[in-house]
């Protein structure tokens, strides 16, 4: 994960482009203020342009803060998602 106090770990709903186009998928980045880290891809670009990209929804979305991350990290034993609505996504 990105170290940094002030960095969010964001899990959510990403529409796929290419050959995975239109289907919705679970994933997870990092954002810190307006910028969005993707470790998947090493892509570092603004949180603006990313969500128009992926048609990220923010009702698709959930972040955490390190605190809470750690503890669902203790709680789920897993890197995630952590949420229902993530969790019955298929992708």
């Amino acid at each position: 994960m990105y170290k940094n106090p002030t960095a969010t770990l964001v899990h959510g709903l990403v529409t796929g482009q290419g050959p995975i186009e239109g289907i919705l998928y679970n994933h997870a980045w990092v954002e810190k203020g307006n910028t969005v880290i993707d470790e998947t891809v090493s892509l570092e670009i603004p949180k603006k342009l990313y969500y128009m990209i992926g048609q990220i929804k923010e009702s698709n979305v959930y972040r955490y803060s390190i605190d809470e991350m750690n503890k669902k990290l203790l709680e789920y034993k897993t890197y995630g998602p952590w949420e229902k609505k993530l969790l019955k996504n298929k992708y």
